[in-house]
């Protein structure tokens, strides 16, 4: 995302490597043409939050304020009812647990 600071404790030599950077560390043109900006990258978040097309549908991949598409089998984005019931349980049983603040 365009204008955080979210990579910092990354080495830059993993962007080398991910080709997101070029040897000198500068990240490259390309890459960062295709970057959102903090109201673009929210924006989804914010859509998934309130959209009435997602009521009663969980487990999708949403990208750009919409449910994305499959893209040809190369990254698979599929509902998987058990295992989403479990990650879900999961967060709302870390989400409700007492937090020690050392008092």
């Amino acid at each position: 995302m365009y204008g955080t600071d979210l990579g910092r404790e990354e080495p830059i030599d993993l962007h080398i490597q991910m080709g997101t950077h070029d040897e000198n560390g500068k990240i490259k043109p390309e890459v960062e043409a295709k970057l959102k900006t903090i109201p673009q990258g929210a924006a989804t978040t914010v859509w998934c939050a309130t959209s009435p097309l997602l009521e009663n549908i969980g487990g999708v991949y949403c990208e750009n304020c919409d449910i994305a598409e499959i893209d040809n089998g190369q990254i698979e984005h599929r509902y998987d009812e058990p295992s989403t019931i479990r990650e879900f349980s999961l967060i709302l049983l870390t989400l409700t647990m007492p937090i020690d603040f050392g008092k």
